[in-house]
């Protein structure tokens, strides 16, 4: 019984290392444990695996997504906001700036960011979250457009965004196809 006690608690470390290690993670850390409820207090070790993103001093695209997973939109903008003050821009950076703003409801900020970020860098994660941005806001000509753009440059976007964008857009065939 030792020897099992023993192994649950390395288990729970080596989660709790991964928990900060990887802390957009974090969601699937506790859908894995919940697994265990025979074994676990499954809300205690949840309540733990929450906290350690606030215990982190270290920002970090990662713990915005973590925050976001969370339902703490407000800590995950706080933490992209203390990327951006300390001059880390990138496409990534501001992707994750642009969810946090549609998460606390700055729809035409999040729209604004998407699409500066998409001019800057042209890449396909841009392009998901340009396209992602529009949808929400009901923006569906100019989510179609986007979408127009990415074609021309040969990017795979996903069918996902096309069926979204075609749906919104009446276009109901095409998004059958």
């Amino acid at each position: 019984q030792h020897e099992v006690a023993a192994n649950s608690l390395r288990f729970l470390t080596d989660l709790a290392l991964l928990a900060l290690l990887k802390p957009d993670k974090i969601q699937d850390i506790l859908n894995y444990v919940s697994k265990f409820s025979d074994v676990y207090d499954v809300e205690f070790w949840a309540a733990v695996f929450r906290c350690l993103p606030y215990l982190d001093n270290e920002n970090s695209t990662q713990k915005v997504s973590a925050f976001l997973a969370l339902g703490n939109a407000e800590f995950a903008l706080e933490t992209v906001e203390r990327l951006i003050s300390i001059g880390k821009v990138s496409a990534k950076i501001s992707i994750a700036y642009s969810e946090a703003l549609s998460h606390v409801g700055r729809l035409n900020e999040a729209r604004r960011v998407a699409l500066d970020n998409l001019k800057q860098h042209p890449i396909v994660p841009s392009y998901h979250e340009a396209i992602r941005v529009l949808v929400q806001a009901a923006d569906y000509p100019a989510a179609l457009a986007v979408l127009k753009d990415a074609q021309t440059k040969n990017l795979e976007i996903g069918d996902m965004y096309y069926r979204k964008v075609y749906f919104g857009s009446g276009m109901i065939a095409d998004a059958m196809e």
